[in-house]
């Protein structure tokens, strides 16, 4: 993980995988800008690998907004892991998430 990354956060993942990942995307779903958006999800897309698993347990979070900014991330990071948690998401009740 970049230094840049972990400062987005202010958090070392060693400390804690999970906490950390659903940190990132809970940062992720609080960026309405277009630019903030890409920071959030370039950041986990660099993680690549072992962001995968902790987003797609996101994928089922009761919050749509952490739902669809892991339905993003795991689509800029093309894992084959996330084709059928993703697919799924396409069938969420909340629009916002499938349109991610």
């Amino acid at each position: 993980m970049s230094e840049s990354s972990a400062e987005l956060i202010g958090e070392d993942p060693s400390k804690s995988e999970k906490t950390f990942f659903l940190r990132m995307v809970r940062e992720l779903s609080k960026r309405r800008s277009y630019k903030g958006n890409r920071i959030a999800v370039e950041a986990l897309r660099r993680i690549g690998e072992p962001a995968v698993g902790p987003l797609i347990e996101s994928l089922k979070d009761r919050d749509e907004d952490i739902r669809g900014g892991a339905a993003n991330a795991l689509g800029e990071i093309g894992d084959r892991r996330a084709v059928e948690p993703l697919i799924q998401a396409l069938k969420d009740e909340n629009e916002n998430v499938r349109r991610e």
